[in-house]
């Protein structure tokens, strides 16, 4: 019995790229600072798509897109240039359009702006590249910066917002959804944005064959789905908080971080002793892992033993 690798997200990048090369000799395309495909098919395939640039509503008239206040120093550029006419009808606070296009052009308008104006010799590589660290690197480290708080654009799953989840589209698999976090004793499941349901549903369903393997009654932890790779890790397990995180990327980390759970909370198993050997694993624990050098032992014999 082991758990999967299938991510159980659509796509690992959904927003501009952090990391681009850029020739003052040649042209920028949209393409080099956004994957355009990546983000015109989800907010195709949903009826809401939401991220930090904005939100858009799918309804029968097209698209209603709504967008915070752009960049005061990159709208300044705009206003001094020849596009500011071209731009304006995307300047506005609200916006309605039948083109996925169009709303993408809205949502993620300082990336379209930034094209025109390097490639009109306004703006520099460098100011580029400013811009984008100004964009990424902080935003992403303050979005991530406390795990145990569950992500804006995710959905936190809980006895009380069972009826939440379970409204809208695909109510067959949601309630399947609903059945397994019931039966696996979890007290909340953090379910990441542009999740695919039914990855989920089988990550689940393999989670409750190793529960049943290991006759556990209950998983009395919380379940955190997030991108921690600036960490270093695939998963990690929080002890005073009860709460296992792992990447939606990497699921198979789970095996891991629930011998850290079992480790901690002393619990009897349903296997053959794990001997705890010495692996000369160096522990990298961040500033809220506070487990021991014998409890990472336990989780690297635990996951090998499903490996």
């Amino acid at each position: 019995m082991s758990i999967s690798t299938n991510s159980i997200i659509n796509n690992e990048y959904f927003y501009p790229m952090k990391t681009i090369k850029i020739s003052s000799e040649k042209k920028l395309d949209i393409n080099n600072l956004l994957k355009f495909e990546a983000i015109k098919n989800s907010i195709n395939g949903n009826k809401i798509f939401e991220n930090k640039y904005g939100k858009s509503i799918k309804n029968i008239s097209g698209f209603f897109c709504k967008r915070t206040k752009i960049n005061i120093e990159l709208f300044n550029k705009l206003f001094n240039s020849i596009f500011y006419k071209d731009y304006s009808p995307y300047l506005q606070e609200k916006f309605n359009t039948k083109s996925v296009e169009e709303a993408i052009k809205y949502l993620h308008i300082e990336y379209f702006i930034l094209v025109d104006l390097f490639n009109l010799k306004l703006i520099s590589n460098s100011e580029i590249n400013s811009f984008l660290n100004l964009n990424f690197d902080k935003d992403n480290f303050i979005k991530n910066s406390n795990l145990l708080i569950t992500n804006k654009q995710s959905f936190e799953l809980t006895d009380k917002s069972i009826d939440s989840f379970v409204s809208g589209k695909n109510k067959p698999l949601k309630n399947e959804v609903v059945v397994l976090f019931k039966d696996l004793g979890i007290t909340l499941i953090e379910i990441p944005q542009f999740y695919k349901l039914d990855l989920l549903v089988s990550f689940l369903e393999e989670v409750k064959e190793l529960k049943k393997r290991l006759e556990i009654d209950n998983f009395s932890f919380k379940l955190r789905f997030k991108k921690i790779k600036h960490f270093k890790k695939d998963g990690m397990y929080i002890v005073h908080d009860k709460t296992i995180i792992v990447d939606p990327r990497k699921p198979k980390a789970f095996i891991h971080e629930l011998g850290h759970y079992i480790f901690e909370n002393k619990i009897d198993i349903n296997l053959s002793k794990i001997e705890l050997l010495n692996n000369n694993k160096h522990i990298k624990n961040s500033k809220i892992e506070t487990y021991s050098i014998e409890s990472e032992n336990f989780a690297y014999n635990f996951e090998n033993l499903f490996n």
